[in-house]
């Protein structure tokens, strides 16, 4: 009986961070949600189809790094008045596509992409955004 050799088509790097910072929703009524923080935690999927000469799809590391320099963005602000989101309400779901698109930028020369972007407000919610060039 022969073996068979399965090559992976994708390999998946997950890095974790955290921020704390404040916002306020407007509400479906026109009306504002008072104002509160939390202590938001992220979780950052990047995807690549290959390894380099290193055998990484990419360093931890770099990934790492890139996710701590968009976090410091948000790190101890009033979300809402970020030019980001001062259109735009700082929910969950606009942060976690925030994230998305900065880590993304960072991502452009390594060959690999952001499959998802997850932002806990606490233990029990999460928004997790898909960005749209990883649907097929």
């Amino acid at each position: 009986m022969g073996r068979t050799s399965r090559r992976a088509t994708r390999f998946d790097i997950t890095v974790l961070g955290t921020f704390s910072g404040a916002h306020r929703l407007r509400l479906p009524n026109g009306e504002w949600e008072p104002l509160h923080g939390h202590n938001w935690k992220v979780e950052v999927v990047i995807a690549a189809q290959r390894l380099d000469r290193w055998d990484m799809a990419v360093d931890f590391l770099d990934v790492q790094k890139w996710l701590r320099e968009t976090l410091a963005k948000l790190e101890h602000r009033y979300l809402n008045e970020m030019p980001e989101f001062r259109r735009r309400n700082p929910s969950a779901e606009r942060i976690a596509m925030f994230i998305a698109e900065q880590v993304a930028r960072s991502l452009k020369r390594s060959g690999c992409r952001v499959v998802q972007a997850s932002v806990w407000e606490t233990d029990e919610t999460c928004a997790t955004y898909y960005p749209e060039q990883t649907r097929r």
